[in-house]
């Protein structure tokens, strides 16, 4: 119940892309969340990946990762440079 607006009840649906484990590794995570992103982005739309969790569950690390286990940050970056370097079709210039 929501007490501001008079005690209504109502429900809420909300959708995952995807849950994971302890024992999925970065690649995995990187993969199934954010690769798919990055296409997006090289195809000309706004992209978002938001990490929402408990305090300590793992979100910096998923996010940045280590310096054995790139996160997601790092392997989105490495994902676009080598796409621009790669697709000759593209034309880019940096100001």
């Amino acid at each position: 119940r929501n007490p501001k607006d008079g005690g209504s009840t109502s429900s809420h649906k909300f959708k995952f892309d995807a849950t994971f484990d302890e024992n999925e590794g970065q690649e995995a995570v990187f993969r199934k969340v954010a690769e798919p992103l990055v296409s997006k982005v090289l195809a000309g739309f706004n992209a978002c990946c938001f990490a929402y969790g408990q305090t300590g569950s793992g979100k910096t690390h998923s996010i940045y990762g280590s310096s054995t286990q790139q996160g997601i940050i790092p392997r989105c970056i490495k994902k676009l440079f080598w796409a621009i370097k790669t697709d000759t079709t593209v034309q880019t210039s940096v100001s």
